[in-house]
């Protein structure tokens, strides 16, 4: 897959959103990256391609529409530094009655230095209902081969220990423009919760189940087994909000 999608210009061009970026000295803990940071420049190219395709916040806005995120994963091949710069790609790859999912792809113009997906949904902005996906979504651009042979697969496995292995507390900041927190929040209190951890990331997925908001307040379960991170995490101990799994390797 990564031979041929990098040598394959011509389509790279023709059907994928591409731009130049760079990770800054932030975006990193104990010379990691961090899981947020890579949902953030998930969202961000994912915003401007919408945007340019006519779909965008406001066009749906207008139709009582709103764009939400139900899964994210990616898996880092190469363990980026800051300061170097990268090239990422985001294309559509899949398209059901009710979802889609879009594919992204980072590289430093020799290797891929990781790959991710996300699956979006249309949901009614008074009602939170998810609505049948458009069918002239994606006319005027080619579903594309996904960078994942493997689907999204449930988490909701964990069964819960009694007490919380972190807490966060939702601020006005974290809440995005369709008022609920911003996926990207996920990421950081994940990141939050395993930062006295020295491993690397290697795969992750996180599943977002309900809604949170501001002032809710949002405990994390992990439960760690043979290199593997189970977690889930819960609104005020009660409701369940996101759950996920989490793959090191030290090698990276």
């Amino acid at each position: 897959m990564e031979n041929g999608f990098l040598n394959n210009q011509d389509i790279f061009k023709k059907n994928h959103f591409c731009k130049d970026f760079l990770f800054c000295e932030q975006d990193f803990a104990n010379g990691k990256i961090k899981a947020e940071s890579i949902l953030k420049i998930f969202q961000q190219v994912a915003t401007e391609h919408a945007e340019q395709l006519g779909v965008g916040y406001k066009t749906m806005f207008e139709s009582n529409l709103l764009w939400v995120t139900s899964r994210i994963k990616f898996e880092i091949l190469n363990q980026p530094t800051f300061g170097k710069q990268y090239k990422i790609a985001t294309f559509p790859s899949n398209k059901t009655v009710v979802d889609f999912d879009r594919d992204f792809v980072v590289f430093d113009g020799e290797k891929i230095v990781l790959k991710g997906q996300s699956k979006w949904c249309l949901i009614n902005a008074k009602t939170r209902g998810i609505k049948k996906m458009p069918d002239n979504i994606f006319d005027n651009i080619p579903l594309q081969t996904s960078v994942f042979e493997e689907k999204f697969f449930k988490t909701e496995t964990l069964a819960p220990k009694f007490l919380p292995d972190y807490s966060y507390k939702v601020l006005g900041d974290d809440i995005d423009i369709n008022f609920h927190t911003n996926n990207t929040v996920y990421g950081r209190i994940v990141d939050l919760a395993l930062q006295n951890r020295n491993e690397q990331i290697k795969f992750f997925q996180i599943n977002f189940l309900k809604e949170s908001h501001i002032g809710d307040r949002l405990d994390l379960y992990c439960e760690f087994s043979n290199g593997v991170c189970d977690f889930l995490g819960k609104i005020c101990e009660k409701e369940l909000s996101f759950s996920g799994k989490i793959e090191f390797d030290s090698k990276i």
